[in-house]
């Protein structure tokens, strides 16, 4: 059964008056700014406004910014102070200090209306400004034209009726009046004589609170709504945009509105946004004016204090956050309750802060169209009806469809249109709206058109005899037909046959039809009882459909697997009737016959080999026919196994070994030099007194030596003596030693040992050395080998050389080096300092000498400082072809002394040289200041400096 549920709901885009930019940018707080021309925000940071309250803004209708106040002072689009544009009788800190008017009909004339800070002598005032003069950068023409006063600090505006006047409204101090200006193509048409309404609160006592708080209309005209600071209330009025009056109050008033400020309408008037302050926190609350005015927290902010509340182009509402880089925002202002969402962080500044006020516009700049669509039936017209005020103020009008497929259909010029839709589904139907003012909207709803209502009597369907089914075609708010012409929601079937159904909803019919059949009655048979030999499983299966199946052991399913000999039964249900059969299974297992691995035995063991299995017969492979033998010796042995259903054969190996064998000989003396090695392989595990475990060992030394072998079988153990003779003569050539190159030593062996040999072959019984290496000598006898050696290394002069010449200026340092000598040497300078290295500081001659075991060495250097390289360094060089100053030349100094590395003027290196002799022209290069470094490598001077390539 289908059941369809219509979604009459609206779903409005976010809000963008396509064409009508004039509420784009905004200047507010400490030098904060937004830009809302290209979507989503964008801070902004130009502006020389710095405002503790009110402020107002204006920008083209293409969303370019004209000028902005704080009710003193007008700055034009390039942040300069208009013409004229100072000296206003509003004031920075009055909640909505000013309010800026376009006239109705003119390009380039608006009127600034302010009130001043508390309720003062100026009031309420408007001055006048031309944006054709001074260069379209605009001049105030008419200053502070007075109106009323005293007001209080309260200032807002929105369209007439007709879609292109402006009502300006202001409230009374000491008062509960309402002053309504009409601003025309003619100007304030009635500033002497305002709309006057009396209603709701008298607006009196404390003048430092009762005066603050901002008052909005909503942005369709129809409500008004104040905040009045000390008396913690908040007030709503229903308001005539046609006649400008204001009537109907309604308050709001809670201990937990401390010090309200802000409030805003939702773009769609239906709901009321207020704050209140509560120290350290602020709260924001909404007022369902749709919903029995139920009021709902919706959001706590960080900020101490409650600020200004605004609708953006984006249809947003903004709060100012006291203080914060961060304003706060009410992202769905048209859902109800906490599903509008509040963000405290919402907004990002920049380095600029928000204080108490944004920006005072038109509220009509926000105003959202709606319009409300009836039957979303397919197939049958759905009605539009647009819920504009100022319906006569519409020039044009679009309707489109999202349903392209039926041509030019899609569209309408309709105020009130119907279209029927192609197929059932969602469409975004929009409608975009032009005004005689020339502004423009457009508002857009997701609509679901829904196939005709739908009745499911199910599938075809069969039942038990005797059995009855009721089908049920209910829907709300329709009506039935059935075959019979009976007219109940439901009917009873009985017998078979087929049966209709007519669903009538509202316009939309459907028809549904069944067909019922009555069953036969339930049968099944498993077959006989049976003997099943050699397998796995057997399979049992009931082939019936729309049957359930409970087995014995209370498994359900079609089929049963049998794998053991037993009684099987099967409970068989239609849902009419149960039916049991049962079947007796048995199983004559297969022969199963394993003698087993080949086996290993020790001699004199035996094994019995078995073969038992139920009814079956032997044959060994001595031909006897017993179920088992008995193994006493080695071979291969097998059996055959038989019953009448199959024959299975066996084999196996028996091997038979014995205790393991070793000897490892008598006591026996070594020469030595000389070994005595065992290898055993028999199989057998071996155990050494030093407790390897190889099946080999070599001797080498004199001890005792033993071996443990075993095996399955048992272990055996036997051991030996090694002893050596008494001692050879010793064989010495003496310590390694080092030789002065040119000397040479005569090495010499005891004249009692015969049998010499030298490492080159000679057998004297001495051998003078003359070159460095690895001499060695050996002596035979019958008693052994003996072997000595002698390293013999050569050592020089030392040698010295510190470079005869370097240079040292300006307070360098020069280390001088020794060179690399053997560990032995040591060193005196001409300062009677002994170290390797000696640092120079100053111009002068300096000597070194080495000494090793092998004699001395003296070396000396002059350490100069030429007066002439720095001061004489070439700052430009022309290398022009003309052979004077053609290359860059470091004036004296030995060429191939010194490296240089060139840099342009961006660190690039463009030449290099280790051993520089003055080549450089700048070839491939620009003219222009190039930088250099030279390094003297001896002295590890280094000299900086630039020099101007110039052609």
């Amino acid at each position: 059964m289908k059941h369809w549920l219509l979604f009459t709901g609206y779903f409005l885009l976010a809000f963008c008056c396509f064409g009508q930019k004039e509420a784009s940018i905004w200047y507010f707080g400490n030098g904060a700014g937004l830009d809302f021309n290209a979507g989503p925000p964008v801070t902004l940071e130009d502006t020389r406004l710095n405002t503790m309250e009110g402020c107002a803004v204006i920008s083209s209708n293409a969303g370019n910014l004209l000028f902005y106040t704080d009710g003193l002072t007008i700055w034009n689009a390039q942040h300069q102070v208009m013409e004229n544009g100072t000296g206003l009788l509003g004031d920075k800190s009055s909640t909505q200090s000013a309010v800026i008017v376009p006239q109705p009909g003119s390009k380039h004339i608006y009127y600034v209306f302010t009130v001043d800070n508390v309720p003062g002598t100026e009031g309420v005032r408007y001055s006048v400004v031309d944006m054709s003069q001074e260069n379209n950068a605009g001049r105030i023409i008419s200053k502070n034209v007075p109106l009323q006063a005293p007001v209080t600090e309260k200032l807002t505006a929105v369209k007439h009726h007709n879609n292109e006047d402006i009502w300006v409204l202001a409230h009374g101090y000491n008062s509960n009046i309402f002053y309504a200006y009409l601003v025309t193509s003619a100007g304030v048409i009635n500033a002497a004589q305002p709309i006057m309404s009396a209603s709701g609160t008298v607006h009196q006592g404390n003048v430092t609170n009762n005066a603050i708080g901002y008052m909005k209309a909503s942005p369709d005209g129809k409500k008004l709504a104040l905040g009045i600071r000390g008396m913690r209330l908040y007030e709503l009025f229903d308001f005539d945009n046609n006649t400008g009056n204001v009537s109907n109050p309604i308050t709001f008033q809670s201990a937990d509105y401390n010090t309200p400020y802000g409030l805003e309408f939702s773009p769609d008037g239906s709901k009321l946004y207020i704050n209140a302050s509560q120290n350290p926190t602020a709260n924001l609350y909404q007022i369902d004016l749709s919903n029995n005015y139920q009021t709902t927290l919706i959001g706590t902010s960080a900020s101490p204090y409650a600020g200004a509340l605004q609708i953006g182009p984006d249809g947003k509402i903004y709060f100012a956050r006291y203080q914060s880089k961060y304003l706060g925002i009410i992202h769905n202002p048209n859902a109800a309750g906490e599903n509008c969402r509040y963000e405290d962080d919402g907004l990002f500044l920049g380095s600029k802060t928000s204080t108490f006020g944004l920006p005072n516009f038109i509220q009509s700049y926000f105003y959202q169209p709606v319009f409300t669509y009836k039957n979303t039936c397919f197939g049958s017209p759905t009605a539009f009806t647009l819920l504009d005020t100022g319906k006569e103020s519409i020039q044009k009008i679009e309707w489109i469809f999202d349903d392209p497929v039926i041509g030019t259909h899609n569209i309408s010029d309709k105020i009130a249109p119907t279209h029927i839709f192609s197929e059932p589904g969602a469409y975004e139907v929009s409608v975009n709206i032009w005004y005689k003012d020339g502004s423009s909207r457009k508002a857009a709803q997701t609509i679901s058109i829904q196939p005709a209502p739908q009745v499911n009597l199910g599938k075809d369907t069969l039942l038990c005899v005797g059995s009855v089914l009721k089908l049920n075609a209910f829907l709300p708010q329709s009506s039935y037909i059935w075959q019979d012409g009976s007219t109940n929601s439901s009917f009873t079937v009985t017998k078979a046959g087929e049966y209709k159904v007519i669903v009538k909803q509202g316009e939309c019919t459907f028809t549904d039809i069944i067909k019922v059949a009555y069953k036969t009655p339930l049968q099944v048979n498993m077959g006989r009882d049976t003997v099943v030999y050699k397998v796995n499983h057997l399979l049992l299966q009931v082939n019936q459909p729309g049957i359930t199946c409970i087995w014995q052991d209370g498994s359900q399913g079609n089929t049963f697997r049998v794998t053991d000999s037993g009684t099987y039964q099967v409970e068989v249900s239609d849902g009419c009737e149960t039916v049991t059969d049962e079947i007796n299974i048995t199983f004559i297992p297969a022969l199963q016959l394993n003698l087993g691995q080949d086996q290993i035995l020790c001699k004199g063991q035996n094994i019995q080999l078995k073969a038992t299995q139920p009814e079956a017969t032997y044959l060994w492979q001595d031909g006897s026919t017993q179920e088992y033998i008995t193994v006493h010796e080695p071979g291969m042995y097998w059996v055959e196994v038989s019953n009448i259903y199959e024959k299975l054969r066996d084999s196996i190996r028996i091997q038979y070994i014995d205790t393991p064998v070793v000897s490892l000989g008598k006591d026996t003396t070594l020469i030595p030099g000389t070994t005595r090695s065992y290898t055993f392989t028999s199989d057998a595990n071996y155990l050494w007194q030093d407790g390897s475990q190889a099946a080999f060992y070599t001797i080498s030394k004199p001890g005792l030596y033993w071996v443990e072998a075993s095996n399955r079988c048992g272990t055996v153990r036997d051991s030996i003596v090694v002893s050596f003779p008494a001692e050879i003569p010793a064989l010495q050539l003496g310590n390694d030693t080092i030789l002065c190159e040119g000397n040479t030593i005569t090495l010499k062996v005891n004249n009692q040992i015969g049998d010499i040999t030298w490492q080159n072959g000679s057998n004297a019984h001495y051998f003078t050395v003359k070159n460095a290496g690895t001499y060695w000598v050996e002596a035979r006898s019958n008693l052994g080998i003996i072997r000595d050696s002698i390293q013999v290394s050569y050592r020089s002069i030392p040698q010295v050389n510190l470079g005869g010449y370097a240079q040292l200026c300006n307070n360098e340092q020069l280390v001088l080096h020794a060179g690399q000598q053997d560990a032995s040497a040591s060193y005196l300078w001409q300062d009677s300092s002994t170290q390797p290295d000696l640092l120079v500081n100053t111009p002068g001659t300096y000597w070194v000498e080495v000494t090793n075991a092998c004699g001395s060495m003296r070396d000396s250097i002059v350490v100069e400082c030429p007066a002439c390289i720095s001061a004489m360094m070439p700052n430009v060089i022309t290398p022009n072809g003309d052979g004077a100053n053609d290359t860059f030349v470091i004036p004296c100094i030995q060429e191939k002394t010194w490296a240089i590395e060139i840099y342009n003027r961006w660190g690039k290196i463009v030449f290099h040289s280790k051993a520089y002799q003055g080549e450089w022209s700048g070839e491939n290069q620009d003219n222009g200041i190039y930088f250099y470094t030279i390094t003297n490598p001896a002295s590890k001077t280094s000299l900086k400096g630039m020099v101007h390539v110039l052609r």
